[in-house]
């Protein structure tokens, strides 16, 4: 199996899709997220960075700030609200935990601010990722 995506933390750790399951991986402290992407020219690969939310649909990464986090979990059916009452893939949750409740499905991701000399630094890293040498 190829590297199809990779996942940078705050930590430095990476995870890609050799790595298991998505919702294995962690949560929170995204930084940046490198796919291939076929469609985008002239280079092949696509950094994806300065997201509130990163999420998995299909076969795809996006980011997404908090309102379209919602609409988007609306649309897919994982998140309902009837009469003021909020579920989470049919389970009762407290307003203030829906967004953690979601993140907990696995293909979303959380981003994080960090320092801007770090942030340099491990954007350069990523650029010179061999798992991404352009086509």
């Amino acid at each position: 199996m190829a590297v199809e995506f990779k996942i940078m933390y705050d930590d430095r750790s990476t995870r890609t899709n050799e790595d298991g399951n998505i919702a294995s991986h962690p949560s929170r402290g995204v930084i940046y997220v490198l796919q291939w992407d076929e469609t985008f020219t002239p280079r092949k690969r696509r950094t994806l960075r300065g997201g509130d939310f990163y999420v998995r649909r299909n076969d795809f990464w996006w980011t997404t700030d908090q309102f379209g986090l919602m609409d988007m979990m609306i649309r897919m059916g994982h998140l309902t609200r009837v009469n003021g009452i909020f579920r989470v893939d049919g389970n009762v949750t407290d307003p203030l935990n829906v967004l953690w409740r979601i993140i907990e499905l696995g293909p979303i991701k959380a981003g994080r601010a960090i320092n801007r000399t770090l942030y340099d630094e491990m954007l350069a890293e990523a650029v010179n990722d061999p798992d991404f040498i352009d086509l």
